[in-house]
């Protein structure tokens, strides 16, 4: 290699190794800076000398300052036994990046040596966990407008709806005082009719009763007396003697104004559990439903709204507040609610409560026939092709229709493999009032006619129309049957 070679080889890597002091400086310094404070806290006043060690991969070699000789000065001291010509050292070791923390050691000049003082090596830094995450604030309690309606509405009608809890008086049987057996208990419930202390309820709920107990919203417990039963419209009236402050009459609703899709609220004491309330919707008008008697109730009100064995007698009711009917069937295999629920139309119950709370009794018109709604079959055999109405399958013996004329079925053809009546009367009108159910005439004979009141029925018999005159007459008396689908019913 020429003497040029050489040269230009000994300049590259005299850069080469200036660039490399020049970037541990660049890291070391502020390093150093940190740690200057610490050791003239150590020194206390004192001028040491700092040798630095640079533990960096590179292994470099460590640069030591070592410190001037000064002269001896008069009466100056230092620690016991101490050169006091010689200055105390400190030595700084300063890691690479990611190494361990800086370390100080301090050395004393001592007779016969030196000896070196570490300090306390700082520990490493603590190490936070991550931020954890905090709880949503508890917001207030707030209602959807919905629910404020409902609480609302639970607030104003509460007060007007009672408990009914009785003692079964059976003949011969339990709660006979002969029989030595322990007398059956039910429950059921009901609401507030009048300040005087009439309150409605079912007929099934309290016709066998030896012993009725009313609970009012305050849990006040009364004992109560039946005013009346009517066994046909399954409605009841009892009476309690308390203050007028302490009742609360609900306000009467128009059944004839219910929708289908209509909210309904359901009030009552299912299973004797206490005042309960539950919200449906109308599922269904206008349906006819069982009495205790032999006669049907028509107008009935058909719902989803969840009621249960202990929910009879209470009030269904509109999100005003308004009665739109009394809780009193259901239909199910398990005497539970399975989201089919029947009420007696308000209307009925108007037309009934004051007959109870005057006399005992109400007194229902009479027609005097039972039928079908027209199908078209039927109408094709009896010459009424596309008409709608009332089909007249019997005819009762002596009853205010046979009085007037009116024909029932004489026979049967088979059409369609079907046995089709033939021979009956189809009533299309009453008092000029289409007719297009039999539900429909009995709705307009039982909520619109009065007993001795003379109606107008528009008949079909053979294709030809004709007006037949009936005078009503009252419901003859029918013996009671139980019905296993009424709620309440112990």
């Amino acid at each position: 290699m020429s003497r040029r070679a050489a040269l230009i080889t000994v300049i590259v890597l005299g850069v080469i190794l200036l660039l490399c002091n020049v970037a541990i400086l660049a890291v070391a310094l502020p390093r150093v800076v940190a740690v200057v404070p610490r050791v003239l806290a150590v020194v206390r006043g004192n001028t040491p000398s700092v040798a630095q060690q640079n533990t960096a991969p590179l292994a470099l070699p460590t640069a030591t300052s070592t410190p001037r000789a000064s002269a001896p000065r008069g009466n100056q001291s230092g620690p016991q036994g101490a050169n006091p010509g010689v200055q105390p050292q400190v030595t700084v070791i300063i890691p690479s990046p990611g190494g361990p923390p800086p370390q100080i050691t301090v050395v004393i000049p001592m007779q016969g040596g030196t000896q070196a003082f570490p300090t306390a090596t700082p520990g490493p830094a603590p190490t936070l966990g991550p931020t954890p995450t905090p709880f949503p604030p508890v917001a207030p309690l707030t209602l959807s407008p919905e629910e404020q309606t409902l609480a609302a509405l639970y607030n104003k009608v509460r007060p007007g709806v009672v408990n009914v809890d009785i003692v079964l008086n059976l003949p011969g049987g339990a709660g006979d005082p002969t029989s030595g057996m322990p007398a059956p208990s039910g429950s059921g419930s009901g609401f507030v009719w009048d300040k005087q202390g009439h309150i409605v309820t079912n007929s099934h709920v309290v016709a066998d009763a030896r012993t009725v107990r009313v609970t009012l919203w305050d849990d006040t417990s009364v004992p109560a007396t039946v005013v009346g039963v009517d066994p046909d419209s399954d409605l009841a009236v009892i009476k309690v003697d308390v203050p007028a402050d302490k009742l609360v009459p609900l306000d009467m609703g128009d059944s004839d104004q219910v929708r289908v899709g209509q909210i309904a609220v359901a009030l009552g004491n299912p299973f004797g559990v206490g005042t309960s309330m539950s919200q449906g919707i109308i599922s269904a008008i206008g349906r006819t439903i069982p009495g205790l008697t032999q006669f049907q109730i028509p107008n009935a009100i058909q719902t989803d709204a969840p009621i249960n064995p202990g929910n009879s007698g209470g009030p269904l009711l509109d999100l005003a507040g308004r009665v739109l009917g009394v809780d009193a069937q259901i239909r199910s295999d398990t005497r539970a609610n399975s989201g089919v629920g029947f009420a007696i139309p308000v209307n009925i119950v108007k037309l009934v409560v004051p007959d109870l709370i005057a006399g005992g009794k109400h007194t229902w018109p009479w027609l005097g026939v039972s039928g079908r709604t027209l199908d078209d079959l039927t109408a094709q055999n009896n010459n009424a092709q596309n008409a709608t109405g009332a089909y007249i399958d019997q005819v009762t013996p002596g009853g205010p229709s046979d009085k007037a004329g009116l024909k029932g079925s004489t026979g049967q053809q088979r059409i369609q493999d079907q046995p089709v009546p033939t021979g009956g009367d189809i009533i299309v009108a009453v008092n000029g009032v289409p007719v297009k159910k039999f539900d429909e005439l009995l709705a307009y004979v039982t909520t619109r006619a009065r007993v001795g009141q003379t109606i107008e029925l528009t008949v079909l018999r053979n294709g030809q129309e004709q007006k037949i005159n009936v005078t009503l007459q009252e419901r003859p008396k029918t013996q009671q049957q139980t019905i296993p689908t009424i709620p309440g019913r112990p």
